[in-house]
């Protein structure tokens, strides 16, 4: 098996840097599935990548056609 093989991510925790690595890894084309126990963690990493996305696309760095296709990309 290749990296390329892979599209399919799990990410276990929805902290800073479960969400984080979740919009990067939808960002480069994976589907990610973002797990945490809590559904309150849940929620927060949501906001965190939605926030994440919209400073992006503040700077330029993202358009909003892009950071929706970024986000369809991942379920909580």
């Amino acid at each position: 098996m290749q990296a390329a093989d892979i599209n399919t991510i799990v990410v276990a925790g929805a902290g800073t840097m479960g969400a984080s690595m979740a919009q990067i890894f939808a960002k480069h084309g994976c589907n990610v599935f973002l797990y945490d126990i809590a559904e309150a963690a849940l929620e927060r990493g949501r906001k965190l990548v939605q926030m994440n996305q919209l400073s992006q696309i503040e700077s330029g760095d993202l358009t909003a056609e892009e950071s929706a296709e970024i986000q369809s990309r991942l379920r909580f």
